[in-house]
């Protein structure tokens, strides 16, 4: 149906919604979920304290053993975020719809790809303080984790190695032997390698090649991990191995309000007063740091 002027007024917001949830509900760049467990938030802030503690079964002999949450809990504040575009009265009247139409689908991409740069973002910061700390205290990626009284004994997900055959399989043996609160091996299998686009190609090389040398020996690595290539890595020859199985994560997806789209269009003050039309997206939410034993950061010197 071709639009003429004087439908574009009552259709304005109607239509520039659904151009925007057209676009914002596609399919995407979702790798950021692999790494992110999603926890629902009704206030403006959640307290963990499950983390780190892992009750095992047991023989039930005289009477049950409970065990409570950890005493390291720690709390995620839920953050708001938008993006908004003004729109000239003008344009509306001149019957530039399409173009109007472009930038709220742009807006729509925008706001869809968001969650997975801010997940990855908090993430790559993970050995700093700007996204606050792991449940124990610490940096994410440390060398310095404690899991409480029982088990006091230093661990460490944050390493100097470059990415070679060798240095994955010492990665990857680190992950499999770290404990929980009382010092029971966890037996954590890492199966996504995270690299810069720098390290693309040899972190193909060492999943997919069926061979390590000339002489054709086996490659242990093969079809054992998904590879992620984020350009988001600043350190170009530091990598991360990840586990993405399992209820547990390496970060925390606290979702609050969902991304909505509104308007201020017509006799809004703005609109009024300095004839512009407002059309934006809103949502609510946070990342944290979940479990530090579901990922190792591995930074060369």
């Amino acid at each position: 149906m071709t639009i003429v002027k004087g439908d574009i007024l009552p259709f304005l917001e109607s239509g520039l919604k659904a151009a925007f949830y057209g676009v914002y509900d596609q399919p995407g760049d979702d790798d950021w979920k692999l790494i992110s467990m999603e926890m629902s938030s009704d206030g403006e802030d959640e307290k963990y304290a499950f983390l780190g503690s892992n009750p095992s079964m047991r023989e039930f002999k005289d009477e049950r053993v409970p065990a409570g949450l950890n005493s390291n809990s720690f709390t995620i504040a839920n953050k708001k975020f938008e993006s908004t575009i003004a729109v000239d009265r003008d344009a509306i009247s001149d019957d530039r719809y399409a173009q109007i139409v472009k930038k709220v689908r742009i807006m729509g991409e925008t706001a869809r790809k968001y969650y997975g740069e801010r997940a990855w973002e908090v993430f790559f910061e993970g050995d700093g303080h700007e996204y606050g700390y792991c449940y124990d205290g610490n940096e994410f990626f440390d060398t310095q984790h404690k899991e409480g009284k029982d088990y006091a004994t230093v661990q460490s997900n944050l390493l100097t190695l470059a990415l070679t055959a060798e240095n994955l399989s010492a990665a990857r043996l680190a992950m499999r032997n770290f404990r929980d609160d009382k010092g029971k091996k966890l037996n954590i299998v890492g199966d996504t390698l995270v690299v810069p686009p720098e390290l693309e190609e040899t972190a193909f090389k060492l999943t997919k090649s069926a061979t390590v040398d000339a002489s054709g020996n086996v490659n242990f690595h093969q079809g054992q991990y998904n590879v992620v290539v984020r350009p988001e890595i600043t350190d170009t020859d530091s990598w991360s191995l990840v586990s993405t199985k399992g209820e547990i994560r390496p970060l925390i997806f606290q979702n609050r309000e969902p991304t909505e789209f509104g308007s201020l269009e017509g006799n809004s003050e703005v609109g009024f007063l300095k004839d512009k039309w407002l059309y934006g997206v809103r949502n609510r939410f946070n990342f944290g740091y979940g479990d530090w034993r579901r990922a190792i950061m591995s930074v060369p010197g």
